[in-house]
């Protein structure tokens, strides 16, 4: 296993930014990069487990009210986290709060993060950070 340029980028932006989100094609290795980014008291959740899955989606408010310094992998199959997620942040701006990943079909990988100054503002992507959704474009092999 090598380290990846957007690890660290990642880490960075937990550090000062309430929520990460990764972005990329099937395979491209984002579920491996959360996991290597596990650190005690954060809790893994992945939307691939059926269990979790449902109680996202029925309920994706109290889904995010319990979690604090969480990872949710494959966060696209229960999207209405997003909002909640946005809200969560809403209410307390602390850093590092939520690490996600989603799948999208493209060649590259995209890293982004809420509430960060450090990229070009997209309205593209508003819709997942309120209007303050930062982005960057890393290659499919950072």
């Amino acid at each position: 296993m090598f380290e990846r340029f957007v690890k660290r980028r990642a880490e960075e932006a937990l550090s000062d930014t309430p929520a990460v989100l990764i972005v990329g094609p099937r395979r491209a290795g984002k579920t491996t990069l959360v996991r290597q980014m596990e650190t005690a008291g954060r809790r893994y959740i992945t939307l691939d487990d059926q269990t979790a899955l449902a109680a996202a989606r029925s309920d994706p408010v109290g889904f995010i009210r319990g979690l604090d310094n969480a990872t949710i992998d494959e966060i696209q199959r229960a999207p209405d986290l997003l909002l909640s997620i946005k809200k969560a942040i809403d209410d307390d701006y602390r850093p590092g709060r939520f690490l996600q990943d989603r799948r999208q079909r493209s060649a590259m990988i995209w890293f982004n993060w809420f509430c960060s100054g450090d990229f070009q503002k997209s309205s593209a992507a508003t819709a997942n950070g309120g209007g303050r959704t930062g982005h960057g474009l890393i290659s499919h092999r950072s």
